[in-house]
């Protein structure tokens, strides 16, 4: 671990997620908590505080229960790494200040039109998309 010249950890760097990324997101981060806190959930990025005081990260949570609704049909991508059909289902947040590895990892960019549709089916004001 590096220590500074005062002798304290630095923190370490925070980057905001953009809308649109998916990630997998230890479930003990999100609120409400996820009902397995160990899981890594796929996670899609929906609303971004302009900065890490201004508000939660708000994401929707996949689940592979294709009878979840409210929610967005997902079908397998591997790109995603989504082996299953599933539902983009659980509107959640995150504090930012958490959203660092090895808690949060970047997996790819999910397609803008499902974007739209998971925003629209959680009630993502147009004005913050």
């Amino acid at each position: 671990m590096r220590v500074s010249m005062s002798g304290v950890p630095p923190k370490p760097k925070i980057m905001l997620p953009r809308r649109g990324h998916v990630f997998r997101v230890r479930g003990a981060l999100l609120d409400p908590v996820d009902v397995k806190p160990d899981a890594m959930r796929p996670a899609v990025v929906v609303w971004v505080p302009r900065t890490l005081d201004s508000g939660r990260i708000r994401v929707v949570t996949r689940t592979s229960n294709p009878n979840r609704r409210p929610g967005v049909a997902s079908m397998p991508d591997y790109r995603l790494r989504l082996t299953t059909e599933g539902v983009w289902g659980y509107d959640r947040t995150v504090d930012p200040y958490s959203w660092q590895e090895p808690d949060v990892v970047f997996v790819s960019t999910l397609d803008p039109n499902i974007v739209d549709a998971i925003c629209t089916t959680f009630g993502v004001p147009e004005s913050e998309r």
